[in-house]
């Protein structure tokens, strides 16, 4: 099976060793599995390339940081096999992922993402077993903080899901040029939310391979960034529900909306210094006016 794999990466020098080593490990580890790398650098000022070139010479460097979604996306314009998988670059593959996504993938051929169980760095959580997708606007990892159990994933229990993270997923490349690729409005966070809305909703089917383990340390690069998260949590499902929600299903949905909303303003304003919140809701609310002549966007 052959995969172009995208490693978006800002400032991750201190993990793509280790995450390109278990991708490589696992490949080997799974006969007949060719691997094109691909790393996509949002503008990195550590020595993530110098690390990455000790694997590969196939990397894009962008002058900015255009957020995950689009660094995947210019990854993806010079993909050439047919699947494309994604990952953080703080992830670690288990020595048996390839062989089990690749079972799956052959089971599945006409599903157009596929989904592994992540676990925490130390494999006695689970992070994520898939979305589960809520009409208020919410979208929840399944599982996510329960203890992992080795015996509770025995056997070929693949299942369909909602949708799936992006912190390391495989997508057939053809679903997803059709769809466009990541909506580069969202910079970072949300995106693979709507991407997941956007496939769901066309009738394409996403499978969960619980055999197919990984490790995610979590937060690398966003753990150096501030508000990071909590802002792009306020700001990004604004712009989802304004891009996939009609009017009426605003309405029909308008009280657990706005619980939703009040959650992620709360986290904002608990994450973010005082003095940054009128500007930053400024920006926010700016940005949100304009949503759709924001960035170069094709969706």
């Amino acid at each position: 099976m052959d995969f172009s794999v995208i490693i978006p990466n800002f400032n991750g020098a201190k993990f793509l060793s280790d995450c390109l080593k278990s991708l490589l490990a696992a490949a080997k580890h799974c006969p007949g599995t060719n691997l094109e790398i691909i790393l996509s650098d949002n503008a990195s000022t550590d020595n993530s390339l110098t690390v990455f070139k000790k694997y590969s010479h196939n990397f894009i460097v962008h002058r900015t940081n255009l957020g995950f979604g689009e660094a995947v996306n210019h990854a993806a314009l010079l993909a050439t096999k047919p699947y494309l998988l994604v990952t953080n670059n703080d992830l670690k593959l288990d020595l048996h992922w390839f062989e089990k996504i690749t079972k799956a993938i052959n089971l599945y051929p006409k599903a157009a993402c596929y989904y592994g169980l992540v676990l925490n760095k130390t494999g006695d959580l689970i992070e994520s077993e898939g979305f589960k997708y809520f009409s208020s606007g919410r979208c929840k990892n399944i599982n996510n903080g329960l203890l992992y159990r080795h015996s509770r994933e025995s056997g070929n229990l693949y299942k369909k899901i909602w949708g799936a993270p992006a912190s390391l997923i495989v997508y057939r490349r053809s679903v997803f040029e059709k769809l466009g690729g990541f909506d580069s409005r969202f910079f970072a966070y949300i995106e693979d939310v709507d991407f997941s809305f956007r496939l769901h909703y066309q009738g394409f089917v996403t499978m969960y391979i619980p055999q197919a383990i990984s490790y995610h340390l979590g937060g690398a690069t966003s753990n150096k960034m501030g508000n990071l998260r909590a802002y792009m949590t306020l700001r990004n499902w604004l712009f989802f529900l304004k891009k996939n929600y009609s009017p009426k299903q605003i309405i029909l949905n308008l009280p657990a909306i706005f619980l939703e909303r009040l959650k992620n303003l709360k986290y904002f304003l608990v994450s973010t210094p005082a003095k940054l919140w009128l500007s930053q809701i400024r920006t926010l609310w700016i940005d949100l006016l304009n949503f759709d002549h924001l960035y170069d966007h094709r969706h």
